[in-house]
C-alpha cells in the first residue's frame, strides 16, 4: 500500500473539475492510503460554500468526496 499526504491545495484542485485526473486518482485509489493535516477539514468547511459554487457540485457531493 502506498501512503500519500494530501494538503489543502491539492484537495481544492481535485474538487474544481469533475474531469480532473487528480480527482479521479483520489476517488478511485484502492492501493493508496491518504493522510491529511487536521486543519484541512476546517479549511474545507470554512470555504465549503465557495467550493460548491465553483465546482457546481451539491453539498452532498462535496461531503462524499471526503
Amino acid at each position: 500500500m502506498i501512503n500519500i499526504v494530501v494538503d489543502t491545495n491539492i484537495l481544492f484542485s481535485a474538487l474544481r473539475s469533475k474531469d480532473s485526473v487528480l480527482r479521479s486518482t483520489l476517488l478511485n485509489s484502492k492501493d493508496k492510503r491518504f493522510f491529511a493535516p487536521n486543519f484541512l477539514f476546517s479549511e474545507i468547511f470554512k470555504h465549503k460554500e465557495k467550493l460548491i459554487q465553483k465546482t457546481q457540485a451539491t453539498e452532498e457531493q462535496v461531503y462524499e468526496f471526503f
